[in-house]
């Protein structure tokens, strides 16, 4: 597998994207990788190796204020200055859409969203009905109301007090820190991703992964998840999109007992046409990095091979 490292630039910030694809194999789509918060794309090799393997060319951008993106911005943890750092990352994913279509013209589109990245997703597949394969959402959910307008409420004001890009543990554990709680006997504050330890030592060792926020994106970031639980962001134009949903049974990301995540799949059932369910027993919120990963891509690529 040959990864090639390329910049998607636009007004405001260039884009640091790694493209996956195999020395031989003639590819027969693209697959656009969006990865969650506080990580970045490199974490996606192992499945983008799987991908490859089986015809995909993968393009997987670290987003604003994420990897190597924030670094080369010097914006780590932060989106933009603009009150609407939401819709810009949004938008984000139309400009990094259609540079993926320009580089590889003849080839169709699979959409993959993961946490973040599938709130993203959800919003933009509202907000640009454009030409798409087929979407994977891992890691989804629905809004917390309490904790999450508690959490837009006291970013606000800590915006206002202490200025937006001020980097906030309160905040940060306040997100981060309640969705470890929803784990029984932690060992240390990512259990919540999940129940391999390994995994979770690598997230913990990598500087790109957890660290401390700015206010501005823990703002942004909670009043994205609301924005994408609207009813309308469920009613697409095209309802014979083909839709994967795919999470683990404890995911503190889609509440306890699964109660937000189901909300987000009966939603999705009701107005679109073509949705498939993968739920994964005892698995916490990254299937993709679970004991079991293994059947998890299994699951995809049979998913992935079931329509043209």
């Amino acid at each position: 597998m040959n990864e090639i490292i390329k910049w998607i630039k636009i007004e405001d910030i260039s884009f640091f994207t790694r493209v996956w694809v195999h020395e031989s194999i003639e590819p027969r789509g693209i697959f656009l990788l969006i990865h969650g918060s506080v990580e970045h794309s490199q974490r996606y090799k192992h499945f983008a190796e799987a991908l490859v393997e089986n015809g995909y060319v993968v393009i997987a951008p670290d987003l604003r204020g994420h990897g190597q993106t924030g670094l080369e911005s010097g914006r780590l943890g932060y989106f933009s200055d603009d009150p609407m750092g939401w819709e810009l990352a949004v938008h984000d994913l139309k400009v990094m859409y259609d540079t993926s279509c320009q580089w590889y013209p003849e080839l169709p589109v699979t959409l993959f969203g993961h946490s973040m990245g599938s709130y993203l997703v959800r919003c933009f597949l509202k907000e640009y009905p454009v030409l798409i394969k087929g979407v994977i959402l891992s890691g989804t959910g629905s809004f917390a109301s309490g904790i999450g307008d508690i959490g837009i409420w006291l970013s606000k004001i800590l915006m206002h007090v202490k200025g937006r890009s001020h980097k906030s543990e309160f905040l940060t554990e306040l997100v981060y820190g309640n969705l470890n709680k929803r784990i029984p006997n932690t060992q240390t504050p990512f259990d919540f991703l999940t129940r391999d330890s390994k995994e979770v030592a690598a997230y913990i060792e990598d500087p790109l992964c957890g660290y401390t926020c700015s206010a501005e994106f823990i703002h942004e970031m909670l009043l994205g998840t609301k924005k994408a639980n609207v009813l309308e962001v469920f009613q697409l134009k095209n309802k014979e999109l083909p839709l994967l949903i795919i999470s683990g049974t404890n995911d503190p990301v889609g509440d306890r007992n699964g109660k937000g995540i189901k909300k987000v799949v009966n939603l999705y059932n009701e107005y679109m046409e073509n949705v498939t369910t993968h739920f994964y027993e005892g698995a916490r919120h990254e299937v993709l990095n679970e004991l079991y990963r293994k059947d998890v891509m299994e699951d995809i690529f049979a998913w992935l091979s079931s329509f043209k």
